[in-house]
């Protein structure tokens, strides 16, 4: 049995910045649904190492002197380079597929939410961090929520154990 888990990448989030699964409010990008390895140190450092260590900038407009995996024009340039990194990592038949965010979530272990910090309605002015919260699926805990360049997998890994002991 696998550890099965979901990246929602999303959008104009809602008012209060602070993203809920299943709340209407959200706008998804994508949805992505692993079968397998989705605790902190497996999917979250994944997530990590695919978006350079989480050091990304969302813009909004394209310049000759901006590249992946250190900028992302808009939301969904992100979502679509992150399905590339990780199903070029996980090439296993049924290991990342894409999906709706409406899927049967009975026996989500880990919910990982990538967001903008900020939108970005100015082109080439205004840069956004990207946002991570982690949920644990089966807890509905709030294992995380900063900015994806200081999400430590080790410890949040560690102190949801330390939890569930």
């Amino acid at each position: 049995m696998g550890t099965r888990g979901i990246i929602l990448v999303c959008d104009n989030i809602e008012k209060n910045n602070t993203p809920v699964y299943g709340d209407d409010t959200l706008f998804i990008e994508a949805t992505m649904y692993f079968q397998f390895d989705t605790y902190p140190t497996g999917l979250g450092d994944d997530i990590k190492n695919a978006l350079n260590g989480g050091n990304v900038q969302i813009i909004n407009g394209i310049s000759m002197n901006q590249e992946s995996p250190e900028y992302f024009n808009r939301i969904p340039d992100l979502a679509a380079y992150l399905v590339y990194k990780l199903k070029e990592q996980h090439p296993r038949i049924g290991s990342v597929e894409l999906g709706n965010s409406t899927r049967n979530t009975y026996g989500i272990e880990y919910i990982y939410i990538l967001y903008p910090l900020k939108v970005c309605e100015e082109s080439f002015k205004e840069k956004s961090d990207l946002k991570l919260r982690l949920i644990g699926g089966y807890s509905n805990k709030v294992l995380y929520d900063g900015l994806l360049k200081d999400a430590d997998m080790q410890k949040i890994e560690k102190d949801e154990s330390n939890d569930n002991d």
